[in-house]
């Protein structure tokens, strides 16, 4: 299709009342296809501006039952305030239960600033804040963390519960440089396999606690898979 002869076509769907395409009157043509190309370029930047805006949220009120429930994007965009609630909210007294979902709640903000590979911190965020069990979120974390530094340092596969007269696991923390040199597809590639052979195989006594791990695992799994597919704007 072809616009010719001074045609003006106005954008009324790309809200900007402004953006015409005209053409002179030397019988020059212009393409609808790139006229459409064009639309979108400008569709495009206004969701670029539109996705980095940061929504000022107050959160001085929030409880720790709130704060939990905080996708991984607010999460990282107002990270200073959020955490500055969780300070406040460090002074009281909290029952047991409270206090759990409190400790979760921290634990689950840290995955934030894990590392400097967001798909690898928003997976990790995502995977807790999915997990409505606060001992069993806290568990995963756990389990997460201290796979990651057997991992790097090579570690044999092991749950962090299971002690040996050896030193089965590390107890060096690892840094950010390090978290990012990790090839995050084969960590959680051979997590998934060995966990799920330990579950086949273990004693009832540990069971569940190899369940939960299996669980943990295949939900950071399928949230690291889906945070590689989206594009979004830090």
């Amino acid at each position: 299709m072809q616009i010719t002869n001074n045609q003006i076509i106005e954008n009324n769907s790309s809200g900007n009342s402004n953006f015409t395409t005209q053409v002179n009157s030397e019988n020059k043509t212009i393409s609808f296809e790139s006229y459409l190309s064009a639309i979108n370029e400008v569709q495009s930047v206004k969701n670029t501006t539109y996705s980095q805006e940061t929504t000022k949220i107050d959160y001085s009120n929030y409880t720790p039952a709130q704060m939990k429930e905080i996708p991984y994007e607010e999460a990282k965009a107002n990270y200073d305030a959020i955490n500055q609630r969780i300070n406040d909210l460090g002074m009281k007294v909290f029952s047991f239960d409270e206090g759990m979902v409190y400790s979760d709640v921290c634990t689950q903000l840290c995955s934030v600033n894990l590392s400097d590979n967001d798909k690898l911190n928003k997976a990790v965020y995502e995977t807790l804040r999915a997990i409505k069990d606060p001992v069993e979120s806290i568990t995963v974390s756990s389990e997460i963390h201290t796979n990651l530094q057997d991992y790097y340092y090579g570690k044999a596969i092991n749950a962090s519960f299971v002690v040996s007269n050896n030193q089965i696991h590390t107890d060096k923390n690892l840094t950010k440089s390090q978290l990012n040199s990790i090839n995050v597809e084969d960590f959680l590639s051979k997590m998934v396999v060995a966990f799920s052979e330990d579950y086949a195989n273990a004693p009832m006594s540990v069971k569940n606690q190899y369940k939960q791990i299996v669980d943990g695992y295949s939900l950071f799994q399928q949230n690291y898979n889906q945070s590689k597919k989206e594009s979004y704007y830090a």
